[in-house]
């Protein structure tokens, strides 16, 4: 019996387009978008950043100092480098139904600015019972302690538990977990999925209510 839904963020509740913040990033460097794609996505600096071996301060020095970078002051940089999310159709009126009929978590491979700027002012974000990020537990998936601490937090045991994730390799990972992962093609396609595993969305008794945000 399933009894607890965790979602990825990324491509999942919000699409994300990296070639905005590279754009604005071009404008402030003489390096072509290959190249400062390379320096910021492709080096492990992002990733660094998104496991919480890098502050934001130096992300942004490291960023800028590879990216021969000048004239972008830390706050412009922050403000362009978070705005790449769209949110995607179905996915939190989604998660709002489901939340009244069972705890639904977030677990995400993200850094603090994404999480600050985006992510907890996401609308869906105020449904979510339990919150587990990279950054913060210091581990990226496919790692089993970010798992684990997804799992911890909601109390209940992982085979009761439905992962989603639009990176197949990431699903797979839930299911070493002892979760069931699915792969994410679209918000409806996962509701059909739900439903094979006895989870119906659609069908919310209105009197249930849950506790919230406690790990946050």
């Amino acid at each position: 019996m399933i009894r607890a839904v965790i979602f990825d963020f990324g491509n999942v509740i919000s699409a994300f387009d990296t070639s905005r913040f590279l754009r604005r990033l071009a404008h402030h460097s003489p390096l072509p978008l290959p190249r400062l794609s390379a320096e910021v996505y492709d080096s492990g600096l992002h990733a660094a950043f998104e496991a919480g071996a890098l502050s934001g301060p130096a992300f942004y020095r490291e960023v800028v100092g590879r990216c021969g970078i000048a004239s972008m002051g830390m706050t412009d940089f922050t403000a362009a480098f978070a705005d790449i999310f769209e949110p995607i159709d179905g996915t939190a009126d989604l998660i709002r139904r489901l939340s009244e009929r069972m705890p639904v978590g977030l677990l995400s491979n993200t850094n603090p600015w994404h999480f600050r700027h985006h992510i907890r002012r996401s609308p869906p974000y105020r449904f979510f019972s339990t919150v587990t990020l990279s950054y913060r537990v210091r581990a990226l998936k496919p790692d089993p302690a970010i798992y684990a601490d997804a799992i911890g937090k909601l109390g209940v045991p992982a085979r009761a538990c439905v992962y989603v994730d639009d990176i197949p390799e990431y699903a797979e990972g839930a299911r070493r977990a002892g979760m069931h992962g699915v792969v994410f093609t679209g918000a409806a396609a996962f509701e059909a999925e739900l439903q094979r595993f006895g989870v119906d969305p659609g069908c919310v008794p209105q009197s249930l209510t849950k506790e919230r945000a406690k790990y946050r």
